[in-house]
């Protein structure tokens, strides 16, 4: 069974991904057994992006 999340999870989740700062748990179990809206889900995927984009510019300055 898949577990419901609220959007203040992921919103924490995001936060935390921008930011760099340990996860944690966050949603009541895997996130793959966690079922996302596809609001929420765009919400992840806007996080990821922009985390993988800061480490590049970092690693760029720090060559």
């Amino acid at each position: 069974m898949k577990h419901t999340v609220t959007d203040a999870a992921v919103q924490e989740y995001a936060e935390r991904l921008q930011k760099g700062v340990p996860l944690g748990t966050l949603f009541p179990g895997k996130m793959s057994d966690c079922e996302f809206t596809p609001a929420q889900r765009e919400v992840i995927r806007k996080a990821r992006v922009e985390r993988k984009a800061l480490t590049k510019i970092i690693q760029g300055r720090l060559i």
